[in-house]
């Protein structure tokens, strides 16, 4: 008897999706990308753990470029995850919902990618790199920084 040890789908796989401002958006699987595209998550993801490593050292606080660079690896990482999603929506995008996005992705893949909840940057880092404050804050609201810029 034959053992199977190996089984491709490559006829109409079954997509994840996602649903941004009531518009589903299929989600790419690790198998979906060239090897291009693969290593760019792998490094994302790599430069994101790093920084949110250091971050969790006692005493440690994150410097506006650190903060700004967490937020540029998320991006970049939904960018190539989120199939056919226009620049605006991207745009749109804050971290928290980022995070929400990658941490869907890994639950639903199991593929390792950022954990839920990074520390928060220092007050004067989160209203340099455009976070806003809680409703109850009493920093001002800063403008969110354009998607894509580095």
């Amino acid at each position: 008897m034959a053992k199977n040890i190996l089984n491709l789908e490559t006829l109409n796989p079954e997509r994840l999706q996602i649903t941004i401002d009531g518009k589903a958006y299929e989600i790419n699987a690790v198998e979906d990308l060239g090897i291009e595209p693969m290593l760019q998550v792998q490094d994302l993801h790599r430069r994101y753990i790093d920084l949110v490593t250091i971050g969790a050292t006692p005493g440690h606080e994150y410097t506006v470029e650190e903060g700004a660079a967490i937020s540029l690896a998320m991006d970049q990482m939904c960018r190539i995850l989120i199939r056919d999603c226009s620049e605006e929506v991207h745009a749109r995008l804050q971290d928290n919902h980022r995070i929400a996005i990658l941490s869907a992705f890994k639950e639903a893949t199991g593929q390792s990618l950022p954990p839920v909840q990074p520390p928060a940057p220092n007050r004067a880092a989160r209203r340099s790199i455009g976070v806003k404050p809680s409703p109850r804050s009493s920093a001002s609201t800063a403008a969110s920084p354009t998607a894509g810029s580095e």
